[in-house]
């Protein structure tokens, strides 16, 4: 006898929820509602907080210049801003394994608001740089990351296919909110000034922090219900200990380092990969300025059609590759191509070659943030995903602490076509490293099921 009916008719909000996690709607059943509607909740959380976020973007750079803050000054400052990550994301990834996926969202979105009212107060270069304190909490799409995988473990939806698209999801909700950013931050800096511009995106998380707060359910909600078997008690009573042993994580993301080799794999490769796109994208956030005349509404407009291209990207492009490819060929081709680019780049002489660029950049970067993002993702088992997806942000910040200070002394002593061959050399390693030693590999088994005797 079927047991999978449809109590009452699928509303749009269970289709949203359906398209969310690739659930096909023939085999949703009224057990999934709750999950779904958590999901089409969490990717609203995700739009909001990815449209404060990319207000505030094309404005740094110009607020910081207007403070008197040059190339190697900026380059500073996003270093600051990468160490303050590094350090939350850690504490934060930890927290989502170890205590609740739910008011790690609630901490990170409460942060992102003081960032940005802190920005807001910046009339001063070093208020600018204690602007970058509270950004230690800005780890909202980190713990999506792990958020979404977690709640569907818990209501039984654990098949390996579905991670790509899951994450593809959460990048097209981030599109969402960052293409209408982007393209409203340069606009309402030139009316209001640069300073509004961060009160009002302060005011938006703090927004959504409350909603988060009072709606979005947490991972245990659904187990919850159902009567616990000697495993799940085994579970919680580990997460009990790592409780008072291990509140940060530092233990733990030593033994997941030392003892997950398809991890660090995955991780060097990114970092790598990530090192060439920093040092492009913090070069340019000045050569734009100084080197092309762009505006604060035009660079707005231009990282507005970056993020568009990006949704397109995360909407109809990462499946068909993925299945055709393999995961592994099409994270390699997708640098392959970044390669190419970024040597073209480095020959950029007008805004018009600069526009032309950034369309296939956008194509091959959304993609491979994307399938990397799946990767890491199954290289560790369902209870340690938030500390996997923690330590591939910490390898980004790593990373930014290191390259713009780097950016900026390359692009004041060398020129802007410095800066594109010194990131087409980071892809080059990257590639060739892959090839060569099986950096990207897929993982053979990213949540074992342990074996009863």
């Amino acid at each position: 006898m079927a047991s999978s009916t449809v109590s009452s008719p699928m509303s749009v909000l269970d289709r949203l929820g359906c398209y969310l996690v690739g659930l096909e709607t023939s085999i949703f059943d009224e057990s999934k509602r709750k999950l779904l509607f958590a999901l089409v909740l969490l990717h609203g959380n995700i739009v909001v907080y990815a449209f404060a976020y990319w207000i505030t973007q094309p404005v740094l750079p110009y607020l910081s210049k207007s403070l008197g803050a040059d190339a190697v000054t900026f380059g500073y400052l996003q270093t600051v801003t990468n160490i303050m990550q590094i350090l939350g994301g850690a504490a934060i990834g930890r927290y989502v394994d170890v205590y609740s996926p739910r008011l790690g969202m609630v901490v990170t979105t409460l942060g992102s608001a003081v960032a940005y009212l802190s920005l807001g107060f910046s009339f001063h270069t070093a208020l600018l740089f204690l602007s970058r304190l509270p950004t230690c909490l800005m780890q909202c799409m980190q713990v999506a990351q792990s958020y979404v995988p977690k709640l569907l473990h818990t209501y039984g939806i654990t098949e390996e296919h579905h991670t790509s698209v899951l994450m593809g999801r959460l990048a097209l909700s981030y599109g969402l909110g960052m293409v209408p950013g982007s393209a409203c931050g340069g606009f309402l800096a030139e009316i209001f000034g640069f300073n509004f511009v961060a009160f009002f995106a302060g005011v938006l998380s703090l927004l959504i922090a409350a909603v988060d707060a009072q709606f979005l359910a947490d991972v245990d909600d659904h187990k919850s219900d159902k009567k616990k078997d000697s495993a799940t008690a085994a579970v919680e009573a580990e997460k009990e200990i790592k409780k008072s042993e291990d509140v940060f994580g530092f233990k733990n993301y030593y033994k997941l380092l030392t003892t997950n080799k398809e991890l660090r794999s995955s991780l060097l490769f990114t970092t790598i990969i990530t090192a060439g796109f920093t040092m492009q994208q913090s070069s340019f956030s000045v050569a734009a300025i100084d080197t092309f005349d762009v505006s604060s509404s035009e660079m707005g407009m231009l990282m507005s059609t970056s993020a568009a291209v990006g949704v397109v990207v995360n909407t109809i492009g990462i499946k068909a590759p993925v299945q055709y490819f393999g995961e592994e060929k099409a994270i390699q081709y997708a640098s392959t191509v970044i390669l190419m680019m970024f040597l073209v780049y480095s020959q950029a002489k007008t805004k018009l070659h600069i526009v032309v660029l950034f369309f296939p950049l956008a194509v091959a970067a959304a993609f491979l943030y994307t399938v990397m993002t799946s990767l890491t993702s199954r290289t560790a088992p369902t209870e340690e995903q938030g500390s996997a997806i923690a330590l591939r942000h910490a390898t980004r910040s790593v990373v930014g602490i290191v390259i713009p200070p780097v950016a900026g002394y390359v692009l004041q002593n060398y020129g802007f076509p410095a800066t594109g061959l010194s990131a087409a050399s980071c892809i080059f390693v990257a590639v060739t490293s892959a090839r060569l030693f099986g950096l990207v590999a897929r993982p053979a088994s990213p949540n074992p099921e342990k074996k009863t005797q």
